[in-house]
């Protein structure tokens, strides 16, 4: 099998380009807000400003109407689909968020760093969440688990199939299997039921976490945040970070931020 050239590679043709296929019927069946996030949201004072990174058809752009949202996903059909709705969303890269340092009081990011390839990755991704918000801001974070009840895994880097119902085929498919130098797990449906009734089965890529592995990587990585919160939810590990008062240097970068903003254009 051809292997994927880097694992951005892998992440374009199986995560991107998937919910770039799929982006109508996934929105179709993310509509209720999970409790716990919507909580999370409506804790916020009025006149907040979140960042909903990974905001896919807005769902929780929608929740508490008196906080200030805006949201990024990496998929441009899903935030087409936020947009449609009147919310407010840009597509983007959670590795490199295009929003200055320290501007929002929160940020969440739910179901998102699970979708990238690497660990280094998946850190610089939280190092960029606790970036953009202000120190004392909080950042919700939901990443699926290892340990769930209803998907056993036999490895943590997988292959989850997502079966496309015939009527939302409305561009071309394509989803032949990639890998990386060290290949995913790749768990596949034996759905030939499903391939008679005019499905097209995708292969979404995941890393899933153990318990205290998302944790453990705050606390290995990110050395200005405190966590307030580590639970499990909706088959998710989930951290609630509180940044802490912002350093020297972090004051120092804000300052050569504004500073380029506000020089005269050529």
């Amino acid at each position: 099998m051809a292997e994927a050239r880097s694992p951005g590679d892998l992440e374009k043709k199986h995560v991107r380009q998937v919910y770039d296929e799929i982006a109508s019927h996934f929105s179709d069946t993310r509509h209720k807000p999970w409790p716990l996030v919507a909580h999370f949201i409506n804790s916020l004072p009025h006149g907040s400003i979140l960042a909903d990174i990974g905001c896919g058809n807005g769902k929780y752009i929608a929740v508490n109407p008196k906080v200030i949202k805006i949201g990024l996903d990496s998929c441009s059909k899903l935030v087409q689909i936020a947009v449609q709705q009147g919310f407010d969303a840009c597509v983007g890269d959670c590795l490199r968020l295009p929003f200055r340092s320290n501007v929002f009081n929160a940020a969440i990011c739910i179901a998102v760093i699970h979708h990238l390839a690497t660990e280094d990755r998946r850190i610089k991704a939280l190092k960029e969440l606790v970036r953009i918000v202000e120190p004392g801001g909080k950042v919700l974070i939901y990443v699926w688990a290892f340990e769930q009840k209803k998907r056993k895994f036999e490895g943590q880097d997988v292959m989850v199939p997502w079966h496309l119902q015939a009527k939302y085929k409305d561009v071309q498919s394509a989803a032949d299997p990639m890998h990386s130098n060290k290949p995913p797990q790749i768990q596949l449906e034996d759905r030939t039921d499903l391939v008679e009734q005019g499905y097209t089965t995708f292969q979404r890529y995941y890393h899933v976490f153990k318990e205290g592995e998302l944790s453990a990587m705050v606390r290995q990585n990110l050395s200005n945040v405190t966590i307030i919160e580590d639970y499990f939810d909706h088959e998710n590990w989930c951290v609630i970070l509180e940044k802490a008062a912002q350093l020297e240097e972090e004051i120092s970068q804000s300052k050569e931020e504004i500073a380029q903003l506000n020089q005269p254009t050529k």
